[in-house]
């Protein structure tokens, strides 16, 4: 019984480890973009750092598929602190926000949904999840722990 349930702990350990490393394949080709902007925005220290060492970090999940041409994604690093960072991909380009002002950025993540018909998404549950995102970034935990 007892090597029974540790064999179950240590696969619930492995899987959730193997979930939270998944990088969704649209963004692949993007991965340079993306570890740029994360430098950009203050998310990795060391900028002389090489990319490709930064690419085995990335995470992402989708938040919503509007149709092929526009997905919603948040995306971060595997770190012991990081934060959630919206991109959004649309006609084959992808936008990563800074993710510090919901209000600043509101008009340009709702952009990509003009003049598209929205049928299968709810745009309160995707606007409220983002914004939870923004407020997770303001006050994150690991500066609460301080």
């Amino acid at each position: 019984m007892q090597k029974k349930m540790s064999l179950l702990m240590i696969l619930i350990f492995i899987s959730s480890i193997t979930n939270a490393q998944q990088f969704d394949k649209k963004l692949e080709k993007f991965k340079s973009e993306i570890v740029q902007s994360f430098k950009e925005y203050g998310e990795i220290a060391n900028n002389q750092e090489e990319d490709a060492v930064q690419y085995k970090f990335l995470h992402s999940r989708r938040l919503a598929i509007v149709n092929p041409k526009i997905i919603y994604f948040e995306i971060g690093r595997m770190t012991s602190h990081g934060y959630k960072f919206l991109a959004v991909y649309n006609n084959d380009k992808i936008t990563v926000y800074p993710s510090k002002d919901f209000n600043a950025d509101f008009i340009k993540i709702i952009s990509p949904l003009e003049n598209v018909k929205i049928i299968k998404i709810n745009v309160f549950e995707l606007f409220k999840t983002i914004k939870s995102m923004y407020d997770y970034n303001v006050n994150p935990s690991w500066d609460r722990l301080h």
